[in-house]
């Protein structure tokens, strides 16, 4: 059951008083109306192409509790119809008003990295915790999550991207958390946040909307004292690698099979060890930041340390597994960074055999574009790296700068036919891109 589960809540929001939707429940809650059953809530909200307002009787017709919609035709079933003049705008009301009635905690994420893995480890390795599904981030799908939170759910954990200035604000007044993640800034989404400067301005609206009393989990280091500045009523906990942070993370040992670290709390003098079995440095550090987060939550280390053996990430994000020929291939293309990429290329030395890059295009990085694939084809070069070969408008001068063992395509099926032709029994290849790339097209075809 969720905790929006009739449509008296909705009413009684909105003041209406004697409408024929009362007392009806609520299943479920959607945007497409193929998806509407018997008990649903639906929101007809206007898309690129679409309106979702016009499939309203649709959604009636398919046994909908309530219809939401701006649909002002006159045939419409108006015994399940509720007519508003901005749906997503009542969207975005409603999920604010149940965010302030949750009595759990709530948690918001965002960052340039790691912000999903964060969600997933949180969701896994906390009792009773709720989160949503895919990344459900922006301004339809952080409401839509709220909405689906479940009655008996003591934890939320939702995920905030952003892609202009002002999102994370918005998104996070929604919210109101009151814990705040950034696990990140980095060189993401240039094209519309101008610099890295810039991410960090509109990461750092989060920090704005935890609630008084609230925590901030930060990165250690070179950001940390622009966000205490911002808040003075709020506590912060940083993370890190350095000895001075406050969560520090040493690690043990790594292999292509798990990496072992030992994690010091420096505010209360305590040590844990755990096993992950997620790839690459980068990844203790998220580990890190779920472990800050299920202490604060009143968690139990040794559940922490058990669970986390067993968790599996999701497909796309750092997965090796056999390939043609007997080679393996590491698949990292859910997106893609000069950051993400370079974390990528260093967990490759944790694998024998000859490495292989099949870098597609790191989008929206903005005018600096061309020089970011330089430096991500000088990066894999450096790191002893014996191919690299590329697809796409940018990557191409990641291979240009790599030298006689880089090769680049434009046609995708002369690359998926070079592919099979020259990867070899024992190759490890690492494919990554950004997500409008779909990278995933090399492996799976």
């Amino acid at each position: 059951m969720r905790i929006l589960d009739s449509t008296d809540f909705l009413l009684k929001l909105l003041k209406i008083k004697n409408h024929s939707i009362s007392s009806q429940p609520i299943t479920d809650v959607q945007i497409d109306s193929r998806l509407v059953k018997s008990g649903t809530l639906f929101f007809g909200l206007q898309g690129n192409n679409v309106n979702g307002s016009d499939y309203a009787q649709d959604a009636i017709n398919r046994g909908a509790s309530c219809v939401i919609s701006n649909n002002l035709d006159k045939s419409l079933d108006e015994k399940y119809h509720l007519f508003h003049q901005s749906p997503i705008e009542l969207l975005q009301f409603v999920a604010k008003a149940l965010a302030k009635n949750f009595n759990g905690t709530k948690l918001g994420i965002t960052g340039s990295n790691g912000k999903t893995t964060v969600k997933n480890l949180l969701s896994e390795l906390i009792e009773d915790a709720y989160s949503s599904s895919g990344n459900f981030n922006n301004e339809i799908g952080l409401p839509l999550s709220i909405l689906d939170l479940p009655v008996n759910a003591n934890v939320g954990i939702f995920e905030m991207g952003a892609g202009q200035p002002g999102d994370i604000k918005f998104l996070s007044e929604i919210l109101s958390p009151s814990i705040g993640i950034i696990t990140s800034i980095g060189r993401s989404h240039l094209e519309r946040l101008g610099s890295e400067e810039g991410v960090l301005r509109v990461k750092s609206e989060l920090i704005e909307n935890i609630q008084s009393g609230g925590t901030a989990i930060i990165p250690h280091g070179k950001y940390e004292q622009y966000w205490k500045s911002i808040r003075s009523d709020i506590d912060f906990i940083t993370f890190g690698f350095d000895k001075d942070a406050d969560f520090q993370a040493k690690i043990i040992s790594q292999t292509h099979q798990n990496c072992s670290f030992e994690i010091k709390d420096n505010l209360n003098q305590l040590q844990q060890t755990l096993i992950s079995p997620l790839l690459g440095t980068h990844n203790v550090l998220n580990v890190l930041i779920a472990f800050i987060a299920s202490q604060i939550l009143g968690q139990e280390r040794t559940f922490f340390k058990t669970k986390l053996k067993k968790f599996k990430n999701f497909e796309n994000r750092l997965s090796p597994r056999s390939w043609i020929n007997k080679s393996i291939i590491i698949n990292d293309s859910y997106n893609a960074n000069p950051e993400s990429f370079s974390a990528g290329v260093d967990s490759l030395n944790l694998f024998e055999g000859r490495k292989i890059i099949i870098l597609g295009d790191m989008l929206e990085l903005g005018n600096d574009s061309k020089l970011f694939h330089e430096e991500a084809g000088q990066y894999a070069l450096n790191a002893g790296i014996e191919s690299l070969f590329s697809f796409g408008n940018h990557s191409k001068y990641a291979s240009m700068v790599f030298g006689k063992n880089g090769k680049h395509f434009d046609d995708e099926n002369e690359l998926k036919l070079f592919i099979k032709n020259n990867i070899s029994s024992g190759d490890l290849v690492y494919i990554k891109g950004s997500r409008g790339m779909k990278m995933e097209r090399f492996i799976d075809d």
